[in-house]
């Protein structure tokens, strides 16, 4: 039997770290926001009603990561405005022991 643990991932690389909007682990119906920056744990950021909102939050740079916020609109990747610049990872889950038998 196939577990659906389905999870899809958007990531978006910059020089300021790197931003995932990804299924909330506790709400079938959020999406959250995270940052990484090198060498620290992911930070959560927010949660999301959609992917688009969670995409239009960091393009609008309203994420409550401040370096990225408060960054100049010159400065800031136009890349980030274009859903096809985020990168998609999917994680197909697990098959339990019973069905690989």
């Amino acid at each position: 039997m196939f577990h659906s643990n389905n999870r899809l991932c958007l990531i978006f690389d910059s020089s300021w770290g790197s931003f995932r909007v990804e299924a909330d682990e506790h709400s079938e119906n959020l999406f959250a926001l995270k940052i990484e920056t090198t060498g620290n744990t992911p930070q959560k950021l927010g949660d999301f009603c959609s992917i688009t909102d969670a995409i239009s939050a960091v393009g609008q740079q309203q994420t409550g990561y401040s370096e990225w916020d408060q960054l100049s609109t010159e400065t800031l990747p136009h890349r980030v405005h274009n859903i096809a610049s985020w990168d998609f990872q999917e994680n197909l889950g697990t098959i339990t022991r019973a069905a690989c038998s």
